[in-house]
């Protein structure tokens, strides 16, 4: 990165997301589905304002990402899929804390 890089917030050329949505695609074609796999998506998304403060708020936050369990295998970013590493139940996490989530 250069010192404008920095200067801008510019994320390193490396930081990436994961493209989850090809892999979906690709792995619903290797078992078989022959319609892409769709994701609803919407121009607009709906917007509640909060009743009170933040802090005095529960908030919820909805994520495909499963808590990292060393035991289910390679979890980690290009990972084949592994079935093994989904969870079937809801979980929750104290937000103070930095959850290893994959």
């Amino acid at each position: 990165m250069t010192p404008i890089d920095d200067q801008a917030g510019f994320a390193p050329d490396d930081d990436a997301p994961i493209p989850y949505m090809t892999r979906t695609r690709e792995y619903y074609a290797a078992i078989g589905y022959t319609t892409p796999y769709r994701w609803a998506h919407y121009v607009d998304a709906p917007f509640q304002p909060l009743k009170k403060p933040l802090a005095q708020s529960r908030v919820t936050i909805i994520t495909t990402a499963a808590p990292f369990d060393p035991a289910k295998g390679d979890q980690g970013p290009g990972a084949k899929y592994n079935g093994r590493a989904k969870f079937y139940s809801v979980y929750d996490g104290d937000a103070s804390k930095n959850h290893d989530l994959r």
